[in-house]
């Protein structure tokens, strides 16, 4: 892209919420007062990209989370150096294996580790953990549900509203929804994630978390982001429709958890069914909503990291929750 000298992209390298912006009031919402802040102004937006996607030196993150900006313009990369192609042809019948997002280099060490899963059995548990548990992921999944009662139909989950009805934000909560995985699938590196939710008629603020849990997987944002949307619009009676660009979390919810149901929360091959627990919390969310006001909610897949401004904001809030997730 040729440069335009009357024209600035403000990166943000290290700040509140790492990536790109339009103006420098956005940029500097970001950098001002954070400890270490790194930006830079660039004439094209792959410049701009290219210095927020250097290794940035450490940064302590904690747990607490803040609202971010939801008029914002952000700009959405693809690079292969940070997404690898996460969508495959997916079997109605079964569990896919998806090919996952590697979004970070970051490396903690072993006791980091240990101090991250931690905190998070300590989340599901309520209740502290010695930090010299050798047991917390065995403790946790010993408390995991085996089954599940689902009290909605599949049309509840599979249903298509009018255009007139979803562009309706009197009737309509329209929200796109994402997770983020840093090191995804690595057993050398930290795995640590981070949940986006981007509601499209600003019903509610947009939400940027950190995903704390006994294990972080691509999946398992994606689907706790699902949970955490749900839960944020529980108590309001309108239609929802919620965007992803998960095709796994969608096939989850509107086809094979009633087959799974079917079949003692087996899989096709009697393997158990993975994320139970996750699985558990929206099924309940979506029953309740079902029952309180006999409405559904909507799904629609969308291709991930392309030029859909919903999802791209989405993608940057996960993102930025991901980073969070790092320990102090």
């Amino acid at each position: 892209m040729p440069k335009n000298k009357s024209r600035k992209y403000y990166a943000v390298r290290v700040g509140r919420n790492p990536g790109v912006y339009d103006t420098w009031d956005e940029c500097q919402r970001e950098v001002t007062g954070y400890p270490r802040a790194a930006f830079k102004s660039f004439g094209t937006v792959e410049e701009a990209w290219e210095f927020v996607n250097v290794s940035a030196p450490k940064t302590v993150y904690n747990f607490n989370t803040e609202n971010i900006y939801p008029q914002r313009t952000f700009y959405q990369q693809r690079s292969s150096s940070i997404y690898e192609d996460e969508e495959s042809d997916i079997d109605d019948d079964d569990e896919p294996v998806i090919p996952q997002r590697n979004t970070s280099n970051t490396v903690l060490s072993d006791t980091d580790i240990r101090r991250f899963v931690n905190k998070a059995v300590e989340l599901v548990l309520n209740k502290p953990i010695s930090s010299s548990s050798s047991n917390s992921l065995s403790t946790v999944q010993s408390t995991l549900p085996n089954s599940i009662d689902i009290h909605f139909p599949p049309t509840a989950v599979n249903i298509s509203l009018s255009k007139d009805i979803v562009e309706n934000p009197t009737r309509t909560i329209q929200a796109y929804t994402d997770g983020s995985c840093f090191n995804n699938g690595s057993k050398t590196k930290s795995v640590v994630g981070g949940i986006g939710v981007h509601f499209v008629n600003n019903d509610l603020d947009d939400i940027s978390e950190p995903y704390c849990s006994f294990k972080v997987t691509n999946q398992r944002t994606e689907l706790a982001a699902i949970k955490t949307c749900l839960e944020a619009v529980a108590h309001i009676d309108k239609f929802l429709v919620i965007y992803s660009d998960s095709q796994y979390s969608i096939k989850c919810i509107q086809n094979w958890i009633f087959g799974w149901a079917r079949n003692n929360w087996k899989t096709s091959q009697g393997t158990p069914v993975e994320n139970m627990d996750l699985l558990k919390d929206i099924i309940d969310l979506i029953g309740d909503r079902f029952t309180a006001f006999k409405k559904g909610v909507q799904f629609v897949h969308v291709r991930g990291h392309q030029s859909n401004k919903g999802n791209n904001t989405a993608d940057v809030l996960a993102v930025a929750g991901s980073r969070k997730s790092l320990l102090q």
